[in-house]
């Protein structure tokens, strides 16, 4: 179960940084803000779809996770279908803007890093420190719910959705 997560973690950090590398060169302004949010709301509602739902799964296929493993498989099947697509979209983007001579690099420094304002790191701090106790709780409440409030399992993982 550790192994696992921790796979799933370089995968999922991984993930964030290419879609949001991939979102910042196809939008530009105002576009940009909407699409990293509708990017980040989509990775929320899906966050909060399987705590609510991976239980369910659970005790439809009588206690077993073959359900769970096939749904699995099948949302893995569409991201790799969807990201050899982008992976396409953005290959003819990049040819056809290389041969109307448009040419935008940006080289990025270590040496930026210090330009940085003051409210750039507290905010980053701020992040930081929420996701430190922010995650680690949601591994433990449902368990935490069933036994203060006497709930069920599937009861307690819907509460936790509320988080």
């Amino acid at each position: 179960m550790i192994i696992s997560r921790g796979v799933f973690g370089m995968g999922g950090e991984n993930l964030i940084i290419t879609t949001s590398s991939l979102i910042s060169r196809w939008f530009k302004g105002r576009e940009l803000s909407f699409a990293s949010g509708l990017n980040l709301s989509i990775a929320r509602i899906s966050g909060t779809i399987n705590n609510s739902s991976q239980l369910l799964m659970y005790k439809a296929s009588g206690n077993r996770l073959h359900l769970g493993y096939f749904v699995g498989l099948l949302l893995t099947v569409y991201t790799v279908v969807c990201s050899v697509a982008s992976f396409v979209m953005d290959r003819k983007a990049d040819q056809s803007e290389g041969s109307m001579g448009v040419r935008e690099k940006n080289v990025v420094r270590l040496s930026d890093v210090a330009k940085f304002t003051v409210p750039y790191w507290l905010l980053t701090a701020g992040c930081f420190f929420f996701y430190i106790g922010f995650y680690p709780f949601m591994n433990v409440v449902s368990e935490m719910l069933q036994k203060r409030y006497a709930i069920s399992s599937v009861n307690a993982g819907f509460l936790m959705v509320q988080f």
